[in-house]
């Protein structure tokens, strides 16, 4: 119970930064708060016109770093989440088959009785990509 309340409150967090960064871009470009008459308003309710310019640049500065940190540590370790994504990229890369239930288009027909465009939901499906 402990550990939910933990996981719960650190993605309440993230989503309230979140909300924050959001905020502050949407006041930029809202006609409610910039009117084209009124220029003293921007100062006066502090809006950020180059706010999602200064996101951009620390956006682009972090990628450059984790560019480095990849380049100066060129092996890679990681542990294998329970992401069902991974399993099925491990598929397509090595070829290794993997089972998923996903939806697909009825060729073939799969299930006979439906029309062949038809989107169904299938199980255990296996299909080499």
């Amino acid at each position: 119970m402990c550990s939910i309340f933990i996981v719960s409150r650190r993605h309440t967090k993230l989503f309230l930064e979140h909300l924050r960064k959001v905020k502050k871009v949407m006041i930029a470009y809202n006609m409610f708060y910039i009117k084209q008459g009124y220029p003293e308003l921007i100062e006066a309710f502090n809006i950020p016109l180059d706010e999602y310019t200064h996101h951009c640049i620390q956006q682009i500065e972090g990628w450059e770093n984790q560019r480095d940190d990849l380049l100066a540590h060129p092996i890679l370790e990681h542990n294998r989440s329970q992401e069902y994504a991974s399993y099925i990229m491990e598929a397509i890369v090595t070829g290794k088959p993997y089972k998923i239930g996903g939806n697909v288009l009825n060729s073939g027909p799969l299930i006979e009785n439906l029309p062949a465009d038809a989107c169904i939901i299938a199980n255990g499906f296996n299909h080499t990509l």
